[in-house]
């Protein structure tokens, strides 16, 4: 919005209100936008006087997901593993929270393969309930596979 006209009429003055409320929002959603990032980032984009284009920068330069978060998110995914002295209701909170990065990154994993996933993230101390997790038909989404493995546990 265009600094408003000086001016005794109420038109201007309505204008001069609706300018300084907009000003305001602005300063506050420029300022928590840049708060949220971490300092590099902050100091990349204060350039910035209004929180509109701050955002459009931000969506430009960090937007996509890059090859290498992709990777990292994936190999994260694929190496996770169950640790022994966490509950596996905690365990199984995580697994989809790791999906759901995935699939805002566009890699979206079939029922089968977040199925796998679990199975394979289990310790190798489960190894007999694993076996029999992995020859199980009727175990096809994570959901019937975290129904399963909240009973056992």
């Amino acid at each position: 919005m265009n600094k408003p006209r000086a001016g005794n009429r109420v038109q201007h003055k309505q204008d001069r209100e609706a300018y300084e409320t907009c000003k305001k929002i602005n300063s506050v959603a420029r300022i928590m936008l840049l708060r949220s990032m971490d300092n590099d980032l902050m100091r990349e984009f204060k350039v910035h006087a209004s929180a509109k284009n701050l955002w459009e920068d931000i969506k430009i330069k960090l937007g996509t997901t890059s090859v290498t978060r992709l990777r990292s998110l994936i190999i994260k995914f694929d190496t996770y593993k169950k640790c022994l002295d966490v509950p596996m209701k905690s365990h199984l909170r995580q697994m989809p929270n790791m999906i759901n990065e995935l699939a805002d990154t566009g890699h979206v994993l079939t029922d089968e393969q977040q199925v796998q996933a679990v199975i394979h993230s289990l310790p190798y101390s489960w190894d007999h309930l694993k076996i029999t997790l992995t020859h199980n038909e009727y175990i096809r989404t994570f959901e019937g596979l975290r129904q399963h493995l909240d009973l056992k546990e």
